[in-house]
């Protein structure tokens, strides 16, 4: 029992230290997975329970008037990512993603991570437009844009991207 909780220790970092919160999560439930561990309070209890006092009080203030083992490990969750996870204006990532100009090593990675935020309808369509719109290589914009509109997809556009790099 004693390994289990020092294994817990290490493998769980205080809320208040994680510069990303979501990250932190998806590497909690690997933890738990890796351990077998689904019951919810211990899911609860465990980072609780590993925290600094500090990150604990944060938690306590989250949920209060009610104390945190009131709470579900799936709401304190929700509590804390509130806290931690800055609201983000749509807007304005949709202004980072549109101004996002294309320079050597830009990659569709660098745009999808920019893309997450903005609630695109038609993600795909959106990174094809940000796509043809900063492309520098103009020889390649204008054979794209002499494919037919319904024809040209981004795989189409990656694919063709690709054959003009190795070219």
């Amino acid at each position: 029992m004693a390994e289990d909780l020092q294994t817990a220790q290490t493998a769980v970092m205080a809320f208040s230290s994680v510069p990303q919160f979501s990250g932190f999560i998806e590497q909690l439930d690997f933890f738990f997975e890796a351990n077998a561990i689904s019951l919810e309070s211990k899911k609860r209890a465990i980072p609780l329970t590993c925290t600094s006092v500090q990150t604990y009080n944060v938690v306590k203030k989250l949920c209060a008037p009610e104390k945190p083992a009131m709470k579900t490990y799936s709401q304190i969750l929700a509590l804390v990512a509130s806290h931690h996870i800055p609201v983000t204006c749509v807007w304005v990532e949709h202004e980072k993603f549109d101004s996002h100009v294309q320079w050597a090593g830009l990659t569709l990675v660098c745009l999808r991570h920019l893309a997450n935020t903005c609630k695109f309808d038609n993600l795909e369509q959106s990174l094809l437009w940000q796509i043809l719109w900063s492309m520098t290589n103009l020889g390649l914009k204008e054979q794209l844009f002499s494919i037919q509109f319904e024809d040209l997809t981004l795989q189409v556009a990656i694919d063709r991207a690709l054959a003009a790099e190795q070219a």
